[in-house]
């Protein structure tokens, strides 16, 4: 059942850089955690979010939604969002929804680091 085992944190990683990891399975009641995370790294004044999306197990449309919402934000404010290492379930749902490339795609954390 989607919702359940899902995580998601939040922490300045240094350097400017706020890191949201999301993992698990992925729904709506979830977005509401996501959509705070996220705004918290516009917050913080820094120059770049990473958002960890290695471990998703599954994400439906409202992770998607909240994705392209915080992009807007992120570009309104000339802030870098990146998502790192989409797993299999992020990757299909961005491309079966042909959204892929209205982010910014790194295949790491570390290559979504060296930004």
């Amino acid at each position: 059942m989607a919702g359940q085992g899902a995580e998601v944190s939040a922490w300045a990683a240094g350097g400017g850089v706020w890191m949201v990891r999301i993992a698990g399975d992925l729904d709506e009641s979830r977005t509401a955690a996501m959509s705070d995370a996220l705004r918290r790294g516009l917050d913080t004044g820094g120059r770049r979010t990473v958002v960890d999306a290695s471990d998703v197990a599954f994400a439906d449309s409202s992770v998607l939604h909240t994705l392209l919402q915080a992009r807007a934000a992120y570009v309104a404010t000339e802030v870098e969002l990146v998502i790192a290492g989409p797993s299999l379930a992020v990757r299909r749902l961005l491309d079966v929804t042909n959204t892929a490339s209205a982010f910014v795609l790194a295949d790491s954390l570390r290559e979504a680091m060296a930004y």
